[in-house]
């Protein structure tokens, strides 16, 4: 036998070896759990590049009891775009997964929270929700610049979470994930579309990629668990630039990342600005807090398990700076900070929030106070 040939039958059995495994985790079914929480299908590419929700689906949100989501053939979460009919007052509401509800039902999102309190037998107005979970708010400013001219809108109300949606725009710091086979891939961000797909691919065909992903996964996180601090070092090492919440933008003197994220978000709202007027609507803001800005308990437990300093932070350094922005540029900014806080503080047991997201009472506490205030600034006509 030549060493060819046994190259070759080596490499075959291999092979044939590969397919008998993968064959037998098919059959036994042994899948590891999925770390997204979002179902797979849920995502697409989006004309010029990111990603969107997929038109006209149905699936669950990881949850107890899970969450239902549907998708409208636009690929919302909303009933489907009708032409605006006349004397209809429409309102299109950008966002990101607050706007699109992550965590409760659609009806309890308050996109749609908001039209039932706006709307009127008089003054029929409509919400369409936006919302697509992971946005930063220049995806948001060329969503409104592909669908604005179909939408017809009277007003453009951007949610801006203040966790992490400035951070988020400084994209070096935040690469956005990529959408492949029905869902988003964390991706690096240089990283060529070729290997994105080619990793995407074979987690979604081969049980065992997904298992062995799991195997170092779990290898990785249990050599964290035996390091200098465990998991909590690890967390709170990452705590300036959190997805969920980043720390280095409520720093009270900013760090230079944190001050280039800040002057990000203010041009694309800028942007927003102009890009709703082409329309012939207005632009309005609201800020979504974190809850480190309305709970105590988030940065209490950040001082006492990370060593954070709270003198060292301004948490309502980020409002201030966007309520500027909105005086300077001309579109009116609601800071919901004040009335969270106010809400609890005065029942810490009722929370707010779960996870860092609204829950049901928060999304019902937005939506009445977006509603005030666009009532009382005449916006909604």
């Amino acid at each position: 036998m030549t060493k060819r040939r046994a190259v070759l039958r080596i490499a075959l059995v291999g092979a044939g070896m590969l397919v008998a495994i993968e064959l037998a985790l098919h059959v036994l079914d042994v899948r590891p759990p999925s770390p997204a929480g979002y179902p797979e299908g849920l995502y697409v590419g989006a004309p010029g590049g990111g990603w969107a929700l997929a038109p006209d689906f149905t699936g669950e949100m990881a949850g107890e009891p899970p969450i239902e989501i549907r998708t409208n053939p636009g690929g919302f979460r909303d009933a489907p775009f009708e032409p605006k009919a006349p004397g209809v007052f429409r309102i299109v509401a950008l966002g990101d997964s607050f706007g699109f509800g992550h965590g409760v039902e659609v009806d309890a999102a308050y996109p749609d929270l908001l039209e039932q309190m706006l709307s009127t037998p008089e003054r029929p107005v409509e919400v369409l929700n936006l919302g697509v979970p992971g946005y930063n708010t220049q995806m948001e400013l060329a969503q409104l610049r592909r669908l604005g001219a179909e939408l017809e809108p009277d007003l453009v109300l951007l949610g801006l979470y203040l966790g992490n949606d400035p951070s988020c725009n400084l994209e070096r710091r935040s690469p956005p994930p990529r959408p492949r086979f029905g869902v988003l891939v964390a991706a690096g961000l240089d990283e060529p579309e070729w290997q994105v797909t080619l990793r995407a691919f074979t987690l979604k065909h081969s049980l065992i990629a997904r298992n062995l992903r799991a195997w170092w996964r779990e290898r990785k996180l249990n050599a964290v668990k035996d390091s200098d601090g465990g998991v909590l070092a690890a967390v709170c090492e990452n705590l300036g630039w959190d997805a969920g919440q980043a720390l280095d933008l409520f720093l009270a003197e900013p760090t230079d990342d944190a001050r280039e994220a800040m002057d990000r978000t203010e041009a694309a709202l800028r942007e927003l600005a102009t890009e709703a007027r082409a329309l012939d609507a207005e632009l309005a803001v609201a800020l979504l807090p974190a809850p480190l800005q309305y709970a105590p308990a988030f940065l209490a437990f950040a001082h006492e398990s990370c060593g954070i300093d709270p003198a060292d932070y301004d948490v309502d350094r980020p409002n201030r700076a966007l309520g500027d922005a909105g005086a300077r540029d001309g579109y009116p900014v609601l800071d919901l900070t004040p009335i969270f806080r106010a809400r609890q503080a005065a029942d810490p047991s009722k929370l707010l929030f779960a996870d860092v997201h609204f829950n049901a009472a928060g999304h019902a506490l937005a939506a009445q106070e977006m509603a005030m205030f666009l009532l009382e600034l005449g916006l909604v006509e």
